[in-house]
């Protein structure tokens, strides 16, 4: 009886992807920037920040909502991430824009490894791009989110006093997802002994969960 169930919601499924498109799978949407573009075309986008990384060396925004001007033409794309190396100030909430060369997510090439296309698409996130300045146009603030990132920042701070680069860096990526300090031989034997999945948590999900 359970088998039969789980088939036929298989085939119902199945069927929801197959006849509804976009509508039951994000990664299989085609957004009018994708028509348009292509990875490498300069682009300016304008949109509402609604996440933030801090890396050590640059910053990651996302945006959403969003308005693209490429060649005269003006298309909406409901979400991008923006990579900042300026690392100006920006909360969540701000509207910003920025300039840069598109990059559309690409099937890994080695079967096996991590797919960022398929990750970032069913996020509804289908571009990308670098930039070496952020504008603010809208100075509104979404204050608890703005909080959480800012409490995300102090507790990362609060590991790496009391426990060490080393062993601070390796916290703050289980406790808070943030990777980009973790020893790449730390990284490789977490996937060694088969526990790599303890490093993938989000941190913009964990800040969703608290």
């Amino acid at each position: 009886m359970l088998c039969s169930v789980c088939l036929l919601f298989s085939v119902v499924l199945t069927a929801a992807v197959c006849l509804g498109g976009d509508r039951f799978a994000k990664e299989r949407k085609i957004t009018p920037l994708m028509r348009e573009a292509r990875s490498g075309d300069s682009l300016s986008i304008t949109g509402q920040v609604y996440a933030i990384e801090e890396k050590s060396e640059y910053q990651i925004l996302y945006l959403k909502n969003n308005t693209v001007e490429f060649q005269r033409q003006m298309l909406e794309e409901s979400k991008f991430i923006v990579y900042d190396t300026s690392k100006q100030k920006v909360k969540a909430g701000n509207k910003a824009a920025a300039e840069g060369k598109v990059k559309f997510f690409e099937e890994p090439r080695n079967p096996g490894n991590f797919n960022e296309k398929q990750y970032y698409e069913k996020q509804g996130i289908h571009a990308c791009m670098w930039t070496d300045s952020i504008k603010v146009t809208d100075s509104r603030v979404w204050k608890v989110r703005d909080s959480l990132f800012s409490f995300r920042r102090k507790w990362k701070a609060v590991l790496y006093e009391f426990m060490g680069e080393k062993q601070g860096a390796l916290l703050s990526g289980i406790m808070l997802g943030d990777k980009s300090d973790i020893d790449p031989e730390i990284k490789e034997l977490y996937q060694i002994n088969g526990i790599g999945h303890i490093l993938a948590i989000s941190g913009v999900q964990t800040l969703f969960l608290a």
